[in-house]
This record gives C-alpha cells, structure tokens and sequence, in this order.
C-alpha cells in the first residue's frame, strides 16, 4: 500500500503544465464567448451595474455558470472526436487465385470515423436472404456467425484504427462450383 505523498508525486509527476494551460486557456476563450457571446449574459450584468452596485451573488454565479459551461465545451469538442464509430462505404471483389480457378472473395471496408481507434471489432452475418424472380425470401439460415476478416487465420475481433483499412470477408465464390460460400 502507497503513502500520500508517493500518491502526491505521482499526481504532480503526471501533471504537463503545457496542456493545463491549454485547458486553461480554452476554457478562459469559451467563458468569454458566453459572456459576451450568443447567451448574452454580460449585457444585462453591465446593465445592471450601472444602476446599482455589483451584487456578488449574481458576479459570482455568472462567472461560476461561464466556467461551468465552458469547460464542458472545452470537453465536448475532445469527447465527440474521440467516440468510436464506423462506416461501411466499400464494396470489394478481391479475386484469390488458386490451381483449380480463381475464386472471388467478396469483402466489406468498414472504416474508423474517429481519431480514436475502436476495439474488439467483429462481424456478424444475421440473416441471409435468396433472391425469388421478383421478391426476397429469408433462407434457412437461421443464427447469427461472425465472420473472418481478410487476412487472418483466426476469427477473432480485432482492433480498426484510423487510416488503416481492414476487410471483413462475406463471401465467396469459386467459379467452377457457381456456389456462393460464406466466410464463416
């Protein structure tokens, strides 16, 4: 068990005074911005100072509010860019020469939205529909299987990071067979 003052001097030692004052500095920009900014509120304070003399209560909420709201949009704009999400845009047809054909895998591109990396990725193939003349029809495929990712051995999550695309194997096909396998 840690005494307080090796706690303390690990606080102090994880402590970067550059990106305190940072913080420090947008939260000071964002206050200013509510003051004088869209809420508006320094007009009537100045108002009402004019006619009476400063109530410390309302100076000190004010400034308390504008320190309150602009550090949780100095934390927002960090927070959102930091949420994990994907996007799925690409469609791909990666062929795969073998010695009795080329077959066709085809794979999906989820990409990373964020500056943060998102972990523990993983497919599923839910549902799987056939094509009738005109319609649709569910098939008898009836339980949810993760799929395998392009490139590895083993289906396991991995982990997509921002800027470096990974394909998720659906399918493929292998043209002697004419059958659709899924990657399963």
């Amino acid at each position: 068990m840690r005494d307080l003052g090796e706690g303390l001097q690990d606080f102090k030692e994880g402590l970067d005074k550059k990106l305190i004052l940072e913080y420090w500095a947008a939260v000071r920009n964002h206050a200013w911005e509510i003051l004088w900014g869209a809420g508006v509120i320094g007009i009537p304070l100045t108002i009402l100072t004019l006619y009476y003399a400063p109530a410390r209560w309302l100076l000190g909420f004010a400034v308390a509010w504008a320190i309150l709201v602009a550090g949780y949009y100095a934390w927002r704009s960090d927070h959102l860019r930091l949420i994990p999400s994907l996007e799925v845009r690409k469609l791909f047809k990666q062929p795969n020469p073998t010695p009795v054909g080329s077959s066709i895998f085809i794979q999906i591109e989820p990409r990373c939205l964020t500056e943060s990396p998102v972990y523990e990725c993983e497919g599923k193939l839910v549902k799987v529909d056939i094509w009738k003349t005109d319609h649709w029809e569910e098939s008898e495929w009836n339980e949810p299987a993760i799929l395998g990712w392009s490139q590895e051995k083993e289906y396991k999550p991995i982990t997509i990071e921002p800027g470096i695309p990974r394909r998720l194997n659906i399918f493929f096909v292998h043209p002697n067979d004419k059958a659709i396998v899924l990657c399963v």
